[in-house]
Parts: C-alpha cells; structure tokens; sequence
C-alpha cells in the first residue's frame, strides 16, 4: 500500500480485519486483509482521537496534505539514515519499500495479476513495465559474461 494511502486511511474503512479503501493515485478500491503483524502495529498507535486510523493526520482541522507532507518527509529520512547506518547502496525510501514488496513477489513466482492488483495499478502492463525496470539481474549477468568473454574467460552458466 503506498504511503499516501496509508496515511489517509480512516477507522471506517476497516471491518472485520479488512481494510476497504479507494487509491488516491488510480480511484481503485482495494480491499486487503489484516496480517496479525499489522493489526500489532495499529493496535500498539491506540485510539486515535481523529477520524484517521493512524496517527500520520492528527489535526483535522490543520491542512491534512500538509500534515501528509512532513509526515513523509521525516519518515523518508529516517529510512535513509538506516539505511545509510546499515551501509547500504540503495538510498531507501517508501517508495523503495512499497515496490521491494513487488520484486519479491514477482522473483517467487506471484502472479503478475496478483502483484498488479496488490498495487493498485491501472493494469497489469503498469506492472510488467515497472518489474522491468526492477529486474536487472539478467542484464547484470550479460554484462558479465561479455566482460568475460572479452577477457578471454568462459561465461558461467
């Protein structure tokens, strides 16, 4: 679920462990259960006192985009410096996050159709571009064999 999501969810979109709410990107309305990891962790922000089911909005009546903003913002960063301490290349960020999950699915075999759905993509070519782009694994290894080959050493297979 992308971050902008999640911060405007509303106690009203979750019944019975599922959370039903529309894309702010797409207007897809999505519905997605609730893991046992994930209702500790909304159980363990308490009850908000706002409308909101967690505390990323906590004045309704201050700019909700602004509060979306900062809130974004600060959690980027400190993701960033995370990552950094655990001496990481890739900068992390929750879009980094948010499509991990993709990459992860789609290299343990999910089906395309789920991991689109599971996005919020418009459609299932959305998804195929963007695993595209993620996917260097097959580029990295020609690259290599070609440098191999170059050198005079036998790719390996």
């Amino acid at each position: 679920m992308s971050f902008v999501d999640i911060a405007f969810l509303k106690k009203s979109d979750l019944h019975n462990g599922v959370i039903t709410y529309s894309r702010r990107k797409t207007r897809q309305q999505l519905m997605v259960r609730i893991e046992p990891e994930t209702s500790r962790i909304i159980d363990s922000f308490g009850n908000s006192p706002t409308s909101f089911l967690l505390p990323i909005i906590t004045d309704e009546q201050d700019d909700a985009e602004q509060q979306y903003d900062n809130a974004y913002y600060r959690i980027n960063r400190n993701i960033q410096k995370v990552g950094k301490m655990l001496g990481l290349e890739t900068k992390l960020t929750l879009y980094v996050a948010r499509h991990a999950w993709a990459s992860i699915a789609h290299s343990n075999n999910v089906a395309i159709s789920t991991i689109s759905k599971a996005m919020g993509h418009d459609s299932e070519k959305t998804t195929i571009i963007y695993l595209q782009s993620l996917d260097t694994s097959s580029v990295d290894k020609a690259n290599s064999d070609i440098i191999k080959l170059m050198n005079n050493q036998p790719p390996k297979r």
